[in-house]
Parts: structure tokens; sequence; C-alpha cells
């Protein structure tokens, strides 16, 4: 409960014979080929160590199960933020539509690593985590599984530049693996939020000054994307937004213990206090 999926150490996701497998076609099972034939699902995580095997095989997986197109964020790489946005309103700049659900390849603040930890989670049509009723179902149905789809035949798929890949199936159906660069999707949401132009008067002003600390995980690319190219703080703001799959060796937990050098950037002490500028 609270997890929305499976969180474990990454070696049962890698070792354990068919767990991404059983688990994945599971919650297929549970969605029904109501909701994911000739739909569109949205694939991605936080990019930790397996992410990119593990995407490689829930899109086979999904395009078995009757998925018109699947979308994979570059390198495997959606923020959980960016997912609901591409769940719920896809990205018509480049033609894709809102999924009819997405799975996410993520272990939350838990460190990344093939002794550490990894996690598959599931969010529905409204972009948001999966229910304790999806989540209980998909349990159930991973107790009685007897066989799971993947499709076979498939091209290699290249991960790292963002384009449409048309794959023929058996039975002479198509479908379509998109891989998308989910920071334009993402971007142009925030842009209904937030005032960018009076964010863009605060980064020029000579007496404000910002840091942002991605920490190594998948916040880095839009982290960037907003701050440095939508709204002009100086890229030297920026630390640590290249993602790594064991996010540097460190814990992807800003807190005062984790983000220990970001806090200290601010001069703050643990005690709440501010030391002298």
């Amino acid at each position: 409960p609270g997890t929305s999926g499976a969180r474990k150490r990454t070696r049962v996701f890698m070792d354990e014979p068919n767990y991404v497998p059983n688990l994945v076609q599971a919650f297929f099972d549970v969605l029904g080929p109501e909701e994911l034939e000739g739909a569109t699902l949205v694939v991605g995580g936080d990019g930790r160590y397996y992410s990119p095997e593990a995407a490689r095989t829930i899109v086979g997986m999904a395009l078995a199960n009757g998925a018109a197109r699947v979308a994979v964020g570059v390198d495997g790489l959606i923020s959980t933020p960016a997912a609901s946005v591409l769940i719920r309103d896809g990205d018509p700049s480049v033609g894709l539509p809102p999924a009819c659900a997405g799975i996410l390849l993520t272990a939350s603040h838990n460190p990344g690593g093939p002794d550490a930890d990894f996690g598959i989670k599931f969010n529905t049509k409204n972009g948001g985590p999966a229910p304790e009723s999806v989540t209980d179902a998909v349990y159930a149905r991973t107790k009685e599984i007897t066989e799971y789809r993947v499709a076979t035949g498939m091209p290699g798929l290249d991960l790292s530049t963002p384009g449409d890949t048309e794959v023929h199936l058996p039975g002479g159906r198509s479908a379509i693996v998109s891989v998308v660069d989910s920071t334009r999707a993402y971007s142009a949401c925030m842009r209904t939020c937030f005032d960018f132009g009076a964010i863009r008067a605060l980064a020029a002003r000579k007496d404000f000054k910002l840091v942002a600390d991605a920490m190594h995980g998948a916040a880095g690319p839009y982290v960037k994307r907003l701050l440095v190219d939508e709204l002009g703080f100086p890229e030297d703001a920026l630390l640590n937004c290249d993602p790594l799959p064991d996010f540097g060796g460190g814990h992807p937990d800003p807190n005062l213990t984790y983000a220990a050098a970001l806090v200290a950037l601010f001069g703050l002490r643990r005690d709440g206090s501010a030391e002298e500028p």
C-alpha cells in the first residue's frame, strides 16, 4: 500500500525469473483489453539502474497486449510529474495522444544501483498513481498468472533520440514506439500554472540568487529546460543535473542529511538558524 506498484531490491527484478513480465502482465490483465487495445501507454522513470532493460521489456509486452503506441522517455527518463502530464494530455506538438495508463520505473527516494532498490509503479489514465483497488487486483493476479505476452522480432530500440519507430507485429498489425522529450510537454504545462514573465524578471535581478540541485535524478533535464532555457537563470545555478543510474552514489532524498551540500550553500544549520553572511 502506498507504493502504487512494487518496490524491492534491484536484483529481485533483475534475477528472479519472469518477475518483471509477471508483474507487468498482471497490470495489463487488470487494465483489460477494452482500455489497452488501440491505446497509448507511457513508460519511463527516474533513470535508476536497470531502467533501460525493464523499459524495453515493457514496451514489447505493451505492443503484444494490443497497445497502438508506447511513449518512452529519452534514455528511458520521465519524471513522475511529467509522466502525469503525458498521460493526461499527451504532447500535441509531436502528435502524441493522451494515454490509457503509465508504468513508472522508480523506487522514489531510495538509492539506485545493482545492490540498491528498483520499483515498478502504475498510473491510471487520470495521470495519478493507481489506487489500492487496482494494485490489490494486480497483486491477486500475480498469484494466479500462467502466461505473459511479449512481441517477438522487435528491432533493438534506440532510446537516445526522440522520434517514432513503426513496429510490424505478427498478424499484420503495426504499432508505434515514440521516444519523447518529455521536458517539452512538461514545460508547456508549467506555463499554464505559473507566470513565466514574472519569474524571468526575478531571474534578471542582481540581488537574487538561486541554486537547484537535481541530485543526479530524473529532474535534471527539466530543471535545465525550465530554469535556464525558459526562465533565464544562469547554468552555474544548477547542481548535479546529469541523471546517473546510481544517483552519483548518493541518496536522492532532498533533506538535511542527503542534501547537506545544498543546505550548506544556503548557510543553514540543523537547528534552523543561519550563519552570518
